[in-house]
């Protein structure tokens, strides 16, 4: 088994405003992981952006109160440009969309 994610990702250090309404339409989806401090703008303002500028797909990753990982998924609704929200996970990531996934986080050092 090899030690390279299942998954490919194309990783940003940091996103500048500008850059979210210049996406290509490989890119499907947006993860963040929120860190302390980084509460508000994870899940309010980069929420709107990626919204915005019409990622299909937001993932928001939170540490619980436990020690369990949070996953929390959203889908845009290209109507109103807005995103629904989607499942929540915990711990055990198992996902059809946007692409199939299987994964414990709790697995992850």
């Amino acid at each position: 088994m090899s030690d390279e994610p299942a998954v490919p990702a194309r990783m940003h250090e940091q996103i500048t405003a500008e850059q979210y309404g210049s996406w290509s339409a490989e890119q499907c989806a947006g993860v963040e992981v929120v860190s302390p401090g980084s509460e508000t703008t994870d899940r309010v303002v980069k929420l709107q952006q990626y919204a915005r500028a019409g990622i299909p797909f937001y993932w928001r990753i939170e540490q619980s109160a436990g020690t369990v990982p949070l996953v929390y998924t959203y889908l845009l609704d290209a109507a109103t440009c807005a995103y629904r929200e989607g499942d929540v996970f915990a711990g055990v990531v198992k996902a059809s969309a946007p692409f199939a996934l299987d994964v414990d986080l709790t697995s992850l050092g």
